[in-house]
């Protein structure tokens, strides 16, 4: 389910933070999957970075929680300059009862976002686009003529989500979707439920157009129309040809717009709010997804490889263009830069998206102190980010110890 960013839990608290560097790549087949061993890419696996002590604790930990938080599966993937180690617990599908694998794929929800900033501070470098434009430059006019002060909206108010711009998640939205949940939304019809609306521009926060932050996924809907006005293609295609090829994300899609040859993971969640579990992905179930703001589906490894090739080898960006993203506005939850947030932990800061999505949760965290990557990932999201969030915390304190 499309929500806006979840607050990060109070427990999480800012320490101090510091750069690292990875090493030289180490040419490995396998990576550890509990404790036993999976096949990976070279490209995306290293021999495992802790005892075998450690490594058991992280499982046992997984295990444990899956069966206590009564979840379907879930998935923990922790990377370092020494190493990569993983852990799966529980099922993929209920009804087939199949077990959750190291390869398996699942919805990463806002961290879509980092993808569309990556190339719109492309574009940037490129001098295709100025991240100062008015969207009026990029938009067709019938669509901004709709938006108040549209002349005053920059692209990088969308990316940092100080545009002011509501959020196109209101009832008469969510009806709609639950009346034809399998219909394939344009971005202009989800928009539609914004511009349309009086009482979500009388909503708008007091602070509007004083630069402060305001999250709305109607940003990022309205940035995915911008990347393909000026780029000429589509946003899949973009998405491919100027991250995915370059760092060979094998695993992945941009949902609804992109065929995905083996498909996904199966996600739960308490849609008709009977106290009762469903799929929400097969069949379909479909809150406009793959707009911009939301429609990645990856695999932890495709992701710490993400973010390795952006934060540390600045294979998709210049270090010049990484400043600009990692400058964040004050947000409730510690801070937002463009397309990423800033995590503020009790183990230091980091850098990533905690989120839900329809049918999952998950942690995507970058810890530069400790020279750490995590993913954490469950397929359901009736609790939003409880269950990821005590998953991730508990992990960090059997690496790192209490902070």
């Amino acid at each position: 389910m499309k929500s806006p960013i979840l607050p990060i839990l109070t427990a999480l608290l800012l320490v101090g933070t510091t750069g690292c560097r990875w090493g030289g790549q180490v040419e490995q087949q396998e990576v550890r999957v509990g404790t036993q061993k999976a096949t990976l890419s070279a490209a995306q696996a290293k021999p495992m970075p802790f005892a075998s002590e450690t490594a058991n604790q992280l499982q046992q930990m997984l295990e444990n929680k899956v069966e206590s938080m009564k979840l379907p599966g879930a998935t923990l993937y922790l990377s370092t300059s020494e190493g990569d180690w993983m852990g799966v617990a529980g099922k993929a599908d209920l009804t087939a009862q199949a077990p959750l694998e190291s390869g398996d794929r699942f919805r990463v929800g806002n961290l879509t976002e980092i993808f569309l900033a990556i190339v719109t501070l492309q574009l940037d470098e490129e001098d295709v686009l100025d991240l100062d434009d008015p969207i009026t430059r990029w938009l067709p006019a019938d669509l901004t003529q709709r938006i108040p002060d549209s002349s005053r909206i920059t692209v990088k108010q969308l990316l940092n989500h100080t545009s002011g711009l509501p959020e196109p998640e209101r009832d008469a939205f969510w009806e709609a979707v639950r009346a034809n949940p399998g219909k394939q939304w344009k971005p202009q019809e989800v928009l539609d439920y914004v511009l349309d609306d009086p009482q979500a521009w009388e909503d708008r926060p007091p602070s509007f157009f004083k630069n402060d932050f305001f999250y709305s996924h109607a940003n990022y809907i309205l940035l995915g129309m911008i990347i393909e006005r000026a780029t000429g293609t589509s946003l899949p295609n973009v998405i491919r040809s100027r991250i995915s090829d370059r760092l060979k994300l094998k695993d992945t899609f941009l949902e609804q717009r992109e065929k995905i040859p083996g498909g996904f993971v199966q996600g739960y969640q308490d849609w008709d709010k009977n106290g009762t579990t469903q799929s929400v992905t097969k069949p379909l179930i479909n809150p406009a997804i793959g707009l911009g703001d939301t429609g990645i589906i990856s695999t932890a490894p495709d992701l710490v490889r993400l973010f390795r090739g952006l934060f540390l080898k600045n294979d998709l960006l210049y270090e010049t263009s990484v400043e600009k993203m990692l400058t964040p506005v004050d947000s409730n939850e510690g801070g937002y830069g463009l397309g990423v947030a800033r995590l503020p932990t009790a183990w230091g800061e980091g850098w990533g998206q905690i989120n839900q999505t329809t049918g999952f949760s998950m942690v995507a965290l970058y810890l530069p102190v400790h020279d750490l990557m995590l993913v954490t990932w469950t397929n359901t999201s009736d609790r939003n980010t409880e269950p990821v969030y005590e998953i991730t915390r508990r992990a960090l304190r059997i690496v790192l110890g209490m902070p």
